[in-house]
């Protein structure tokens, strides 16, 4: 009796390539997944455009910022800046441009700490995107003219639950 040998075909390499190719995208899907649901220590910087004088008593290191729509808590205050607000006004005796200082206006710098989750590279406090330069919707005990995130930065290497 003759024995069949059975030998590789090109359809055979393809099939198990494929095989191994779907493996590693499905390992990589589930530890990608895994590593974004890590909270990570993140330190963000919000200007506060324009705010008025009552700002300066208002706000404390250790307050919780909180968004206007959902309530959500996005952070603690580290840090605290004043400094006077300006606006570009046209002089048209010069015909130039000229700052000038608004009065009893500041812009507020604000160093947010918080514990953020990371998904498709946009850091999320409780559904609620951080991403620099955006307007987002924070609620102060004071007026002002608008809210945007300047800088986002990783705090140490610290990860929370992982």
């Amino acid at each position: 009796m003759k024995l069949n040998k059975k030998y590789f075909n090109i359809v055979d390499l393809i099939l198990i390539f494929s095989i191994i190719l779907c493996t590693a995208f499905a390992v990589n899907v589930i530890i990608s997944d895994i590593v974004s649901n890590i909270g990570h220590e993140i330190e963000y910087i919000i200007k506060v455009s324009e705010a008025d004088f009552i700002s300066k008593s208002a706000l404390r290191i250790g307050d919780s910022l909180f968004t206007n729509n959902n309530k959500t808590n996005i952070g603690t205050i580290s840090n605290i800046e004043f400094k006077p607000s300006f606006k570009t006004e046209f002089n048209y005796i010069t015909n130039e441009f000229e700052n000038t200082e608004i009065v009893s206006r500041y812009d507020v710098y604000l160093t947010v700490n918080a514990t953020a989750y990371v998904q498709d590279n946009i850091y999320e406090i409780d559904g609620v995107e951080i991403i620099a330069n955006t307007y987002p919707e924070i609620k102060f005990p004071f007026l002002y003219d608008k809210v945007e995130i300047i800088t986002i930065s990783k705090r140490h290497s610290d990860n929370i639950g992982g």
